[in-house]
Formats: C-alpha cells, structure tokens, sequence
C-alpha cells in the first residue's frame, strides 16, 4: 500500500528570535506491506519519504528525504471473527518492532544543527509495542489501540522521549453491492516524555494532546482506500509552546 500523512504545527519563539512565531509543515509518503509469514502473524514493514517544511517570518527552510524505516509484527493472541456464532466477535492483536536509523538527523543550516524535531530521522533505534483490540457485533464495531515507543540514544547523545500513543474508534459496516464502506470516528491520546541529551532532560519538551478523529474505509475487491481527519483537543506540547494543528492522512491498499 502506499499512504500520505500531513501534520502541522505552531510553534511560540523565544526573544533570540526575529519573529514570534514559527509554521512547521510535515508530509509523509510511506510505502508499506504486509505479510502472513504464518497462520497468526502479521509481519510488516513501513518506508516512509518525509517533506518537511519550517516557516519563520520569510525565511523558509525545506528537509526531503527517506525517514526511518519500520519492521513489525503482530500475533494474533484471540481471533474469533470466523466463528458462527452471532454474539461479539473479537480479535486481539499483540506485537512490536524496531525502528531503524535510516533518516538523516544532522542536517544543517548556516552551519548549526536543524532542530532535532525538524529532522528527517531520529538516528536512533527505537523499540516498538502495541496491543489492537477489536469487538463486532454484526455490522457494529469497536476498535482499541494503545502503543509505546522507547526510543534510545543516538550517535549525539540525544535521545527522544518515551511515547504512549492509544486511540478509541467506534465503526459501521455498510454493503453495497461488490463496495463496502466503512465510516469511523473516535478519540485518541498521544503522551510524551522529555527529550534528553547526556541524560540531562530538556526543558520545555515533552507533553501530550487529545484528539478527534473522523473517516471513512472504501473496499472494492481486492482494492481500498481511506481518509481520515484528526482535530486536536485540549493539549500541553512542549510546556505550551507548541500547538498541534489539523492532521489528514490517506491511503491506498491493493490485497493479493
């Protein structure tokens, strides 16, 4: 599959600044796949291209180039979705992975280190955990996701914090002839440490938001596409210093 992922960001500047405020930008286009190595085992890799783009007052700086690169796998600890009977159908999702330094973390300008957020990549290898939860009753389900990320320490001695990330959607099933449609709305939470450098914490890092999320699944045959959009809630990024903006993404998925 191929998908496309647009965030933005506010962020407030100090007085060694020209201007009070920068505009961050960042796009992601991401080649991804999935495979069944075995019966209950979900094996995937992510490649992700990332844009990013930095306006301050009429200086804009731009960043394209590979990100760093996922590989996962989920085990599939209860599945009862084949099962004939009409009660709640449920499908537990256990799994984890590694992301890998692939994305460059040292870009430069006016020979100073681009801020390690702007970067493409982290330079580090970080270790991923999640748990899927999903109930159906018949055409009604609910789906539950929680993750966290520990991140380590790359070759500079900075090392991102932590991340807990865990989402609530709720979806309906609707048949239309050889099309399925599939709308879906919810909430999630995204909650983040302090960012370090020789192990000394970071200030003004760190922090979580809440968010409102809305889309839709299309599948036809062996083809689907989606959307979704997310809108931040109450949120404390960055000691308040920085605001999370709207978030699309999109995605098309061929199935063989």
């Amino acid at each position: 599959g191929l998908r496309y992922r647009h965030s933005s960001y506010t962020s407030t500047l100090d007085a060694s600044h020209s201007y009070s405020h920068s505009y961050e930008t960042f796009h992601t286009a991401e080649l991804w796949g999935r495979f069944y190595p075995a019966k209950k085992i979900q094996a995937f890799i992510f490649v992700p291209f990332n844009f990013n783009e930095r306006k301050e007052g009429d200086q804009t700086k731009r960043l394209k180039g590979l990100g760093d690169i996922v590989v996962s796998a989920n085990y599939s600890l209860i599945n009862t979705y084949d099962s004939s009977s009409p009660t709640i159908k449920h499908n537990l999702l256990l799994g984890g992975g590694l992301k890998l330094p692939t994305g460059e973390y040292r870009a430069l300008e006016n020979g100073l280190t681009v801020n390690q957020n702007f970067q493409l990549g982290t330079g580090s290898v970080d270790f991923l955990f999640n748990m899927i939860y999903t109930a159906r009753l018949k055409d009604f389900g609910l789906n539950t996701e929680v993750s966290y990320t520990l991140n380590t320490t790359n070759k500079d001695e900075y090392r991102f914090g932590n991340a807990t990330r865990m989402g609530l959607t709720a979806f309906y099933v609707l048949r239309q002839g050889a099309v399925t449609f599939m709308p879906n709305i919810g909430m999630s939470g995204e909650f983040f440490e302090d960012n370090k450098q020789f192990d000394q914490p970071f200030p003004d890092t760190g922090g979580w938001a809440s968010l409102y999320n809305a889309g839709m699944e299309i599948y036809y045959r062996s083809v689907a596409v989606g959307v979704s959009f997310s809108r931040p809630g109450k949120q404390a990024l960055f000691n308040d210093l920085v605001d999370a903006d709207d978030r699309v993404s999109m995605h098309l998925t061929l199935m063989f």
